[in-house]
């Protein structure tokens, strides 16, 4: 169960994002974004996993981008 602080920050961050995007969806695919970058961040913070072996930031980017330019446009 979500605590009303919890609902009170995802409904805020949901909203930021939703408000800036155009067109279908815009909450869901907003909501997509914010699990994509929290994912990637508990993946690299709180599990303590690097990026795996022999990806660079560049591909990272090259991987990624084309991930949130769907998402946001």
């Amino acid at each position: 169960m979500k605590s009303s602080s919890n609902e009170a920050i995802e409904r805020f961050r949901l909203g930021a994002i939703a408000s800036l995007l155009d067109g279908a969806h815009a909450p869901q695919r907003a909501a997509l974004v914010l699990a994509l970058i929290a994912g990637f961040q508990m993946m690299r913070q709180m599990i303590g996993l690097s990026p795996p072996a022999g990806v660079g930031r560049q591909m990272r980017i090259d991987t990624l981008a084309p991930l949130f330019e769907r998402l946001l446009s």
